[in-house]
């Protein structure tokens, strides 16, 4: 089938569709292969079976900020029963996520957003070393905005 939008499994883009089931943006999650898998959609897509989505239950949650806690945490499986590695739903929702205030989450997203977009643009650049030392900054961010923990000067 073809189609505008993207047909997403637990590895990202496997087809287009003409129609979408879940509304940009969004978080796909791989549950099947890729189990655990974090991926981040701009546009209205289809996920399919091997892939889940996540659903905002309020408007407390800043979808953004869940997505880099989300990568930054990880939902790779605890146990591997089987020969093709899954995600359990129901373990994935035994995940605690702190959720400190609206501002706060926005405030994480924004600088988080900065770092991910110079990082794109010095990628397209062609620029290993200045990438490389921007994404150690970017990850060293991520970790001590997310931790939750006071961020000091030393």
């Amino acid at each position: 089938m073809g189609g505008d939008y993207p047909v997403l499994g637990s590895n990202g883009i496997v087809g287009y569709h003409n129609e979408f089931l879940v509304k940009a943006p969004c978080i796909i999650i791989g549950r099947k292969g890729s189990a655990g898998a974090i991926n981040w959609v701009e546009k209205n897509c289809y996920p399919i079976d091997t892939a889940f989505y996540v659903k905002l239950k309020n408007d407390e949650v800043n979808l953004k900020y869940l997505f880099y806690y989300l990568e930054k945490v990880g939902l790779t499986p605890e146990k591997q029963t089987a020969g093709v590695p899954g995600l359990n739903r129901n373990d994935a929702y035994l995940k605690k996520i702190p959720i400190p205030p609206l501002s706060e989450q926005n405030y994480i997203v924004s600088i988080l957003d900065k770092f991910d977009k110079l990082v794109n643009d010095l990628s397209s650049e062609g620029l290993p070393a200045e990438i490389a030392a921007r994404r150690q900054q970017y990850e060293y961010y991520r970790s001590k905005l997310l931790s939750f923990e006071p961020i000091t000067n030393h």
